[in-house]
């Protein structure tokens, strides 16, 4: 008897999950949005600045990102906003793969580097990869 050629060995399905969810308003939940509210205007008040080491690495990963957009045939953006002290890269594509040897070394530099990645399809059928990165620093 011969071995199936593949097997499934763990499977769960959590997709029917975020159809249930229901944010429903309740007097708690206002009260958490408003207490998120006054904490982010706290955080909007502190002075920001530039970490110029942040700001070259922020650099080297646009070159590593232009490479995986033009080998999946994507499209790169990369952007700064000043006002709310984000600093995002963001890729739409097809797909991407990381392979040993081709891009898993740009896929370690990006989680060692990024304070967020993200991986989402867009309705449209694409792919999107979101790095926020560090760039900006409470002022000491």
């Amino acid at each position: 008897m011969s071995e199936p050629k593949q097997k499934t060995v763990f499977e769960r399905d959590y997709t029917a999950r975020a159809e249930h969810l229901d944010l429903e308003i309740t007097p708690k939940n206002k009260a958490l949005v408003r207490k998120a509210l006054d904490y982010q205007k706290r955080l909007d008040s502190i002075p920001y600045v530039v970490n110029e080491y942040a700001a070259s690495l922020f650099d080297d990963m646009i070159l590593n990102y232009d490479q995986i957009a033009k080998e999946f045939c994507g499209k790169l953006t990369a952007t700064i906003n000043y006002a709310s002290h984000e600093a995002t890269i963001e890729l739409e594509c097809l797909y991407a793969e990381f392979i040993k040897g081709e891009f898993m070394d740009v896929l370690r530099e990006m989680a060692e580097t990024a304070l967020q990645i993200r991986f989402q399809p867009l309705t449209s059928g694409l792919l999107q990869i979101t790095l926020i990165m560090p760039y900006f620093f409470p002022e000491i």
